[in-house]
């Protein structure tokens, strides 16, 4: 007798490690899922983010200086005024203004350059509500250049303006038409950047500088339009080959995770059926094979209200449905240990009571 104590604790404890360790393989499993499930997202965020180029360009344009040139007079000592002061109109020769512009790439680049220098003469009305008259004039020619291989480009400009001829138009187009005015002349130093055909992003920027000069005025005071930007272009790139590694590695990680993920449902299946006691079993297979027939109910009606017939098997129960064309109803009196399955027909409830301990019997003896 004590003999066979120890065999049933001995066979229990290895049932209890076997246990433990078909839990841990199934931890294992979902842990090295979980880490290819990773491996798998970035290695296709490297993937797609490398396929796409992001270049940052900045440009800056400033007027760095004007001199404003004198006609002779018995006042002023030098024959030029710094920049930044105000100006006696009448005075006023000409001009001398000095552009500074710089184009700057995050990557080495290659372009096309494209500038010149325009003034436009614009006379409005006196509220600059409307426009009378506006003529664009070329200071400079084109001055075509390019940027190669490089990853900044500066220019520096200087401009003559004629400040007397422009003034004269001005005034001159006022008196005739006998019209209030305003005036001014507007110097741009233009800028276009376009890429070369081996450049590893597209672009095609315009931008100006500019000095705003009044006119028709008895003192004038210049105001400066400077630049000062920065974009970002994402140009998508061909990068297949660069990515061969990544893909090939994706394929592994998927193939591993479709492994690791058969393996990881059948050890669940396995061990949700190892789990399932004789009784789980027996319930199962009657639920499975008479699914049409078998209604599941939350509760019992009172048995005292019925003649109450108890069946030894549950083929008996078929019978009485067969017979009386009544559903069969199922009902759990305790999870995985105790069960009824019943037909009412008029006064009498036939019953089939299923108990764990009943069929786990044998087992348990052992």
């Amino acid at each position: 007798m004590a003999s066979k104590k120890r065999n049933a604790t001995v066979k229990r404890r290895i049932r209890y490690k076997l246990h433990c360790r078909f839990k841990t393989k199934i931890m294992i499993d979902c842990l090295l899922l979980v880490i290819l499930l990773m491996g798998f997202i970035c290695t296709c965020h490297r993937i797609l983010s490398s396929n796409n180029q992001t270049i940052t360009y900045k440009e800056t344009g400033t007027i760095s200086d004007y001199k404003v040139y004198l006609k002779d007079n018995n006042f002023y000592d030098k024959p030029y005024l710094e920049k930044g002061m105000a100006y006696v109109a009448s005075l006023i020769d000409h001009i001398n203004i000095k552009y500074n512009y710089k184009f700057e790439t995050s990557t080495k680049s290659d372009l096309n350059i494209k500038y010149k220098v325009i003034g436009k003469l614009i006379i409005a009305s006196q509220n600059n509500s409307n426009i009378f008259y506006e003529k664009e004039y070329d200071l400079s020619k084109d001055i075509i250049d390019e940027m190669v291989n490089k990853t900044s480009y500066v220019i520096d400009r200087d401009v003559i303006i004629d400040y007397q001829l422009y003034n004269d138009l001005a005034n001159q187009f006022r008196a005739n038409y006998a019209v209030k005015t305003t005036s001014r002349l507007e110097v741009y130093l233009q800028v276009q950047e376009t890429d070369k055909e081996n450049n590893s992003y597209k672009i095609n920027n315009m931008s100006t500088t500019s000095l705003i000069i009044p006119l028709t005025e008895q003192e004038i005071s210049m105001k400066e339009n400077n630049l000062n930007n920065t974009k970002q272009i994402t140009q998508e790139t061909n990068s297949l080959s660069k990515n061969i590694i990544n893909i090939i590695l994706l394929v592994f990680i998927v193939i591993f995770m479709i492994i690791i993920l058969g393996s990881l449902l059948q050890k669940i299946y396995l061990f949700t059926k190892k789990n399932m006691n004789e009784y789980d079993k027996y319930i199962r297979k009657i639920l499975i094979g008479y699914d049409r027939i078998i209604i599941n109910v939350k509760s019992t009606p009172n048995k005292n209200d019925y003649n109450v017939i108890e069946v030894e098997d549950f083929q008996e129960l078929v019978d009485v449905r067969d017979n009386t064309k009544e559903p069969i109803n199922y009902h759990v009196l305790k999870e995985h240990e105790k069960s009824e399955f019943y037909v009412i027909n008029d006064n009498n409830l036939y019953l089939y009571t299923i108990e764990a301990s009943f069929l786990n019997k044998d087992e348990s003896n052992e």
